[in-house]
Order: structure tokens, then C-alpha cells, then sequence
């Protein structure tokens, strides 16, 4: 036997590939106002728009009990308009 025989019979060694994790994809809402307040909208299970108060509520767990988190607007037209454009950035995440 040759050199070269021993090494054309030998297996090959196989590496298992690398693992790559996974980059979360987030989509950030961001409100500009007296506050500013950015929402990674990834982590909200309900959103409900208070009217009367001039509110947009985010709940970030479905239990009842969990705190939920708000955005206030000037006026309840411009809540209207927030709630829409976070319910269209939410449910496009869900449709793509």
C-alpha cells in the first residue's frame, strides 16, 4: 500500500454545520408626544381603543389580572387614527 491508497479508503470526517440562532423579528412602534413611548408590538395580545378617554390600551399577557400598558393622545380622533395604525402594523405581521 501507498500513501495515496490509505488516504483515498479513509471516511470522511463530517462536521455537523454550525447552528445559527434565529434573529427575532420585532416590529417597534414608536409615539412621539409629551412622553415618548416605543412598543415592540410582537409582545401585545389585546389592543383596545378607550374613546372617552383618549386611550389606546395594550395588553402584553391574556391573563385578566396582568397590567396593561396605555398611550394617550390629545384628542379621541388621534387615538382613533394611533389604534388604526397599530391594529394595520399588528395584523400585517400576522398575514405576511
Amino acid at each position: 500500500m501507498t500513501d495515496e491508497n490509505t488516504l483515498a479508503e479513509a471516511t470522511p470526517i463530517e462536521c455537523p454545520a454550525p447552528k445559527k440562532r434565529p434573529q427575532p423579528e420585532r416590529t417597534i412602534f414608536r409615539f412621539k408626544g409629551a412622553e415618548d413611548v416605543s412598543i415592540d408590538l410582537g409582545k401585545i395580545y389585546k389592543i383596545v381603543c378607550k374613546d372617552k378617554e383618549k386611550k389606546v390600551l395594550l395588553q402584553m399577557s391574556p391573563k385578566l389580572e396582568d397590567l396593561s400598558d396605555s398611550v394617550e393622545f390629545e384628542s379621541e380622533e388621534a387615538a382613533y387614527r394611533g389604534y388604526e395604525q397599530i391594529i394595520g402594523a399588528w395584523a400585517g405581521n400576522v398575514l405576511e
